[in-house]
């Protein structure tokens, strides 16, 4: 088994006799990582409840382990928290303050495209494009990016 922090993810990737983190086995490892108060395992562990990976999916389970990182003063834990908020249409106030606070955290491309995309989700086109043209000064050359900004554009119309 190892465990391998990967800085320009920032995701925790383990590996057990050659199984990904978020298959069977593997997502058992961030049961132990995550009690023992490695907020990462936290995050990877929310990731595989929300989405059902190599577990028996359990939103509220996510949540509560995101709101847990989020608390601890982890940006990914905030981020996703927010985008499953936006996502689902639900809490978009909650959504909002939690983009915020990833982005004060860590204002990367990523973070910052959560918050364009609650801003867009609550219907505030202006800040929505306003996000979204920082993530493209970051990141100019990335698709989903550009494809953000033209549904931010589209909704405007």
């Amino acid at each position: 088994m190892a465990l391998v922090f990967d800085p320009q993810s920032g995701r925790l990737n383990a590996q057990l006799w050659g199984v990904a983190a978020h298959e069977g086995p593997g997502v058992s490892l961030f049961d132990g990582v995550c009690e023992a108060g490695d907020l990462r395992g936290c995050v990877e562990k929310a990731e595989a409840l929300f989405y059902g990976r190599g577990v028996a999916q359990d939103q509220a389970r996510a949540m509560e382990l995101n709101r847990r990182t989020c608390d601890g003063g982890w940006a990914r834990g905030c981020n996703e928290w927010a985008w499953w908020r936006a996502e689902e249409g639900q809490e978009l106030d909650l959504a909002l303050k939690l983009a915020q606070k990833a982005v004060s955290i860590k204002p990367k491309a990523a973070y910052l495209d959560t918050l364009a995309y609650v801003h867009l989700k609550r219907g505030e086109l202006d800040q929505a494009e306003q996000q979204i043209r920082r993530v493209l000064e970051l990141e100019p050359d990335t698709e989903v990016y550009k494809k953000r900004l033209e549904e931010i554009l589209a909704a405007g119309r």
